[in-house]
């Protein structure tokens, strides 16, 4: 039986709290800061598809084409506040205490798209996962 090559793991992201999640599950990895601006406030639209869409558009900002040996990972996510709408990067200490007000004694969701490119293939794995969280009083 054949056995697949062992891939490099790319991290695309300039996030320390994914780094830290791979790490400890003890994967190898190597990380790279793409390009990519994140908007201050996400596009209207299912906020699945919109996180997936983020995600993606983070790893065609890529310069450099996915190596033959390589995989490469990139995620963006969303805040869906309770109120349905999309939370956008607090600008200041009180935009963010009144997104986290909005949030207490109510739920909101964290949604995750992430996008994965293969070296030698064209188009990638997409895909988003969504928790429900509920924040009490602080």
């Amino acid at each position: 039986m054949a056995t697949m090559p062992r891939r490099r793991l790319i991290l695309a992201s300039r996030s320390k709290g994914r780094a830290i999640l791979l790490r400890s599950w003890h994967i190898h990895f190597e990380q790279i800061d793409p390009p990519f601006a994140d908007p201050p406030h996400p596009p209207d639209g299912d906020p699945e598809q919109v996180a997936m869409m983020l995600a993606r558009q983070k790893l065609e900002s890529l310069t450099e084409p996915v190596q033959a040996d390589a995989v490469v990972l990139t995620a963006d996510t969303l805040v869906l506040m309770p109120d349905g709408s999309l939370a956008g990067t607090p600008t200041s200490r009180d935009e963010a205490r009144t997104m986290i007000s909005a949030m207490l004694n109510q739920r909101h969701a964290i949604i995750t798209g992430v996008a994965m490119l293969a070296g030698g293939e064209t188009e990638p794995t997409c895909f988003a996962d969504r928790a429900d969280v509920y924040v009490g009083q602080v």
